[in-house]
C-alpha cells in the first residue's frame, strides 16, 4: 500500500499530523483495499541497542529478491525483550493498518 499512499499525497504539503492521517486514510488501491490510520501518541524507546544474541533470536525469513530489504519477522512464542525505557522522551508515531476491501 505504500506506493498508493505515496501517489495519494504526491505534491501535497505534509504540514500537520491531521493532513498526513487524512491522506493515508483516504488511500485505496485498484482492488479496493483501503487503509485505516490514526495518530499514535504513545512514546517508544529510541537508541536501544540490540545484542547479537537478541538479533539471532528473531525469526527472520528473507525473500529471495533483495532479502536485506524484503523480509518477514515471524512472532516468537514468548517475548523476552523489555521495550520501555523509563523516563525516555520519545516522539509520536503514525500507525497504519491495512483493511480489507469495502
Amino acid at each position: 500500500m505504500f506506493s498508493f499512499i505515496s501517489i495519494n499525497w504526491r505534491g501535497r504539503p505534509l504540514r500537520t499530523y491531521d493532513t498526513i492521517i487524512n491522506l493515508i486514510g483516504n488511500t485505496t488501491n485498484r482492488g479496493g483495499m483501503g487503509v485505516r490510520a490514526r495518530l499514535d501518541r504513545r512514546r517508544y524507546p529510541t537508541g536501544r541497542k540490540v545484542s547479537v544474541k537478541e538479533f539471532r533470536a528473531l525469526k527472520i525469513e528473507r525473500d529471495e529478491f533483495h532479502g536485506d530489504w524484503n523480509y518477514v519477522i515471524k512472532p516468537r512464542k514468548e517475548m523476552s525483550l523489555e521495550l520501555r525505557v523509563p523516563g525516555e522522551d520519545l516522539g509520536p508515531a503514525v500507525e497504519q493498518q491495512a483493511i480489507g476491501s469495502r
